[in-house]
């Protein structure tokens, strides 16, 4: 292993471990009936008892969610959950990537894209960019930089994909939290909000 592969591979730990107390801090105080999941429409619950890959069980129409990232104390919370949404090219991944926003009077309560992944070079493009707004209401977005970008250039927290799309298998606690299982994303947003945003 080169020195860069070393240094690349202690870099992705690092930011594993960062990840999941940013996690943990996002829920931290829930009831436990909370992490254990309340099935909303178009979801199965997630169970806090095991390991998040453990839970894991995408159906035909059914994803896996993760939350990924978090910043923010409330009511002013940002949530990043992210989907594999399956494999391209060989070390390519296109992943969908939400970010929640817990403050109500944003204009945008939730971002939803779609990001081709290169895990060999550590970079990512922006594919689709949908908003959801206050309202209800779900439209397509400008993308603003559809160009290659490294993972350290994400303005959105685009680099806590990462972990999720490049390592092979399920993620371990140390990547992600599992969240459910859902059809779109806006069912696992609106069972977010409910289970976890609103207590």
């Amino acid at each position: 292993m080169t020195a860069r592969a070393a240094s690349d591979a202690r870099r992705r730990r690092r930011n594993g471990w960062l990840q999941r107390a940013l996690c943990l801090a996002l829920l931290a105080g829930l009831p436990s009936a909370v992490l254990a999941g309340e099935a909303a429409t178009g979801t199965t619950p997630a169970n806090a008892s095991a390991s998040p890959g453990e839970h894991c069980r995408p159906h035909r129409d059914l994803r896996c969610w993760y939350l990924v990232g978090a910043v923010g104390q409330a009511p002013r919370r940002l949530a990043l959950i992210a989907s594999n949404a399956g494999a391209l090219e060989a070390g390519r991944r296109r992943v969908e990537f939400i970010q929640v926003i817990e403050q109500a009077d944003y204009p945008h309560r939730f971002t939803i894209r779609q990001l081709e992944v290169d895990c060999n070079a550590g970079r990512f493009r922006i594919l689709g960019d949908r908003v959801g707004h206050p309202d209800g209401m779900v439209t397509d977005a400008a993308i603003e930089n559809d160009q290659w970008q490294a993972f350290s250039a994400g303005r959105f927290g685009e680099g806590s994909v990462q972990p999720l799309a490049c390592n092979p298998g399920q993620p371990g606690a140390d990547t992600a939290l599992f969240l459910g299982n859902a059809y779109r994303a806006p069912d696992v947003i609106q069972h977010f909000r409910r289970s976890v945003l609103a207590r």
